[in-house]
Formats: C-alpha cells, sequence, structure tokens
C-alpha cells in the first residue's frame, strides 16, 4: 500500500467509510441512503475525503433530480466553495459546465462582489462563444452602471472588439442616452475611429440618422461653450471658424442635373457684401442702406460702395456717406436720370478687423495604438 492509499483509508476511516462501504458504492447506484450515510464532519488540516480516479471516468459524479447536483461552501475569506484545477498540459477546463436545454451553463451571483470573475496570466480572462446569439451578454438595471464595463491599466484595451461590427452598442428608449459612450480622463479621444478599407466605401467614422430630424453629427466644447452641427439635411454650422485648404469650393446643381463646383472668393480681412439698384433724378441718388444689412455691419468701420450705371453718364461717384444711406452724384453737374447698380462691403459685427493674420499651428492629432489582430 503506497502513501497515497494511506492517506485515503485514513481519511476514510475519520469519516467512518469501511472497505465494504466502498465496493457496495462501486457496485451499487448512489441513492439518498448512501449520500446521508456519507455525511460526516472532520477538523483536519488536509483534505477530509479524497477520492481518486486512475481510469477514464469521473472521481466524483453528483446528481439531483430537483436540487443541486454538487454544493460546495466556505467560510474562509479568499477561499473557494468549490474550486476546480486542470493539470493538463494544454487544453480542457478547470470547472466545466454544460446545460442542454434552455438553461446555464455556468451561473454565478453575489451580493456585493462580482457574480463570475475570471483571470489568466496569458489567455483570456473570461472568453464567451455562441453559434446564435450573443458571446458575451450584459444585463445593468441600475443607473449610472454599465451592462459590460471595461477598464484597462498601462497600455492596454478597456474595450477592443473584432468582427463584422467590431463594437455594438444600442440605447433604450430615455433621454440623453447613448448607443455607445466613451470617456478619456487624461490623455486621450473619449471616441477613436480607424480604418484600413481600400475600396473606398467605408469611412474611419460612420455617422447616420433615419429619422428625418435627427441631426448627423454634434460636437461640442463646454469649456468655451462652442459646437459644431450637421443638420438633418447636412448643412454645417460651427460657433467657430471654419478653415479649410487654399480653395473652398461648392456644390450646385444645374439644369441639366449635373452637380458642379463653384470657387469661394476670398478676402484679407473679414466682409459682409449687399448688392441693389437705384435710379438718378437729375443727377443725383440718395440711397438708403437697407435695415437688415446694417444690423449686421460693424457701424465704426468704413464700408466701401462701388457703382455700375446702367446707362451712358458722364460718370457716378460717392458724394457722401453715413451709416444710414449714401449721396450719389454725376460728374460735371450731370442731370442724368438713368439708373445704376451698386454692391456695398462692409465689415461684419462683431468681427475681428485683422489683415491676413498668421494662421495658428496645426495641431497633431494623436491616434491610439492600433490593436494586434486576433484570429481566435
Amino acid at each position: 500500500m503506497n502513501h497515497i492509499q494511506q492517506r485515503v483509508t485514513a481519511s476514510l476511516a475519520a469519516l467512518g467509510v469501511t472497505a465494504a462501504s466502498l465496493v457496495a458504492l462501486g457496485h451499487t447506484p448512489v441513492g439518498a441512503e448512501v449520500i446521508a450515510n456519507a455525511v460526516k464532519s472532520c477538523n483536519n488540516s488536509t483534505v477530509c475525503l479524497q477520492w481518486t480516479n486512475s481510469g477514464s471516468g469521473m472521481a466524483i459524479a453528483g446528481i439531483s433530480a430537483t436540487n443541486n447536483g454538487l454544493t460546495g461552501k466556505t467560510s474562509g475569506s479568499g477561499a473557494s466553495g468549490v474550486y476546480g484545477e486542470n493539470d493538463a498540459s494544454s487544453g480542457g477546463f478547470a470547472i466545466y459546465g454544460s446545460s442542454p436545454h434552455s438553461g446555464t451553463g455556468v451561473y454565478g451571483t453575489s451580493s456585493s462582489g462580482s457574480g463570475v470573475t475570471g483571470s489568466s496570466s496569458s489567455g483570456y480572462g473570461v472568453f464567451g462563444t455562441s453559434n446564435s446569439s450573443d458571446g458575451i451578454h450584459g444585463v445593468a438595471s441600475s443607473s449610472n452602471y454599465s451592462a459590460v464595463a471595461g477598464f484597462a491599466t498601462g497600455s492596454a484595451y478597456g474595450v477592443l472588439g473584432t468582427g463584422v461590427i467590431g463594437a455594438w452598442g444600442s440605447a433604450a428608449d430615455g433621454t440623453g442616452t447613448a448607443g455607445v459612450y466613451g470617456t478619456a480622463y487624461k490623455n486621450g479621444s473619449g471616441v477613436a475611429a480607424y480604418s484600413n478599407d481600400a475600396s473606398g466605401a467605408y469611412a474611419a467614422l460612420a455617422a447616420s440618422s433615419s429619422n428625418a430630424a435627427t441631426p448627423i453629427f454634434l460636437g461640442s466644447n463646454f469649456a468655451h461653450n462652442v459646437r459644431c452641427l450637421i443638420d438633418p439635411y447636412a448643412n454645417l454650422t460651427c460657433s467657430g471658424s471654419i478653415t479649410g485648404g487654399q480653395n473652398m469650393h461648392v456644390r450646385h446643381i444645374t439644369r441639366e442635373n449635373r452637380q458642379i463646383l463653384t470657387y469661394a472668393s476670398e478676402s484679407s480681412t473679414p466682409t459682409v457684401e449687399d448688392l441693389g439698384v437705384a435710379r438718378m433724378h437729375d443727377g443725383i441718388a440718395n440711397v438708403a442702406i437697407p435695415g437688415d444689412f446694417r444690423s449686421v455691419i460693424d457701424g465704426s468701420n468704413a464700408y466701401y460702395v462701388f457703382l455700375t450705371p446702367l446707362g451712358d453718364t458722364r460718370g457716378l461717384y460717392i458724394a457722401s456717406q453715413n451709416a444710414s444711406n449714401f449721396l450719389v452724384r454725376e460728374n460735371t453737374q450731370g442731370r442724368s436720370n438713368v439708373a445704376f447698380e451698386y454692391r456695398i462691403v462692409a465689415v461684419p459685427l462683431g468681427a475681428r478687423n485683422v489683415r491676413l493674420p498668421l494662421a495658428p499651428p496645426e495641431k497633431a492629432m494623436m491616434m491610439p495604438r492600433l490593436p494586434h489582430r486576433r484570429l481566435r
């Protein structure tokens, strides 16, 4: 008899289990009366009961028609109610749960800690897979908590998703909810997007809406109380300046239903313009600046008026001007009654009248490290 057999015999003897009872267990179906007879207690620093099966069967099987098949309980801090260890060099499971019908394979519950915790030194802490539903599914019913939360230390990723849709989030009905919400409390981006698509059919960051009243995009900075909005009709509105390349283009549709691009004019200072038509009477015209245009120009700065006569004249000039009107006369005291076009160029109200200011330095936008491709 080796030392393992001696230990097992001693442990069984402490429990009152005899060789005859073991033989009976080997040849008799495990019934309620056998389990009742096996309920014992011990006060050892080693294992109270250990069954070793050197064959291909199970060491211990727990079967119940209406209750738990196997129950483990401990009062020790840091100990486990049920502990499983797989000593195989590769593959296998330390604890395996299976439900062939609609039940749950492994279920964990806790009043204040984690229901299920997984940890690994080199593999996945928790791994979930499904052929027809979610690989990992989380549900949270308390406010300010997440159904699935990922926290990373160092340079790891909080949440990493790969597949047809790498990460998918859906928000239930409610005010202020978000399908996917990202935050960065230090150096980093709340949400970053990257794509290596070579077809040109997909964008690194795509935003869309299906409701006629839903804006496509909204970006805000609460510290400066500024924002940029793309409304449901794809109109871009920004409370700050919009800076582009050397040529700003505007898309137009022709009568032949072709789309063409025009170039936007540029100015060395911020300007706003208005166009109109007036008529000379006996060589003089007093033109009032429309009120709606006066309300948007800076009255403390001079404005410019350009004249184009619509007939034969001796020439026109601006005799005087003020904040509300300007006076047009014909050269050499002419007395024509000809009509003329005018163009007013003024400084917008509230604009910084700075001529050709230096462009601010372009800040390099930091992108997160690209995740490694995972094949498993």
